[in-house]
């Protein structure tokens, strides 16, 4: 099963990856990055960018992302929670 995207979701115009989340007790074996390049895959069918958004309080997260060739294109304090700023981050799929 695919996670969870939204087609448009990103400014009505790109893609936008709603949620990959890995237990603790599977992280570190690839789950992640194989999901995410098949996001990737599919996502590549219908635009050359792919957004997300990752939370403040998860330096992880937004580490991996970066690895993976993801940039912070911009910030949106108080988006989920008050107090919590997302990270917008984003990858040109175009190879």
């Amino acid at each position: 099963m695919a996670p969870p995207s939204i087609p448009k979701g990103a400014f009505h115009s790109f893609p936008y990856l709603h949620i990959i989340a890995i237990k603790e007790e599977y992280r570190g074996f690839g789950v992640g990055k194989a999901l995410l390049d098949y996001s990737e895959r599919i996502a590549s069918e219908m635009a050359d960018k792919l957004f997300l958004v990752v939370a403040d309080y998860n330096p992880e997260a937004k580490r991996f992302y970066e690895r993976n060739g993801y940039q912070q294109v911009g910030e949106i304090p108080n988006l989920y929670r008050p107090g919590i700023t997302e990270y917008l981050m984003a990858k040109n799929l175009i190879k």
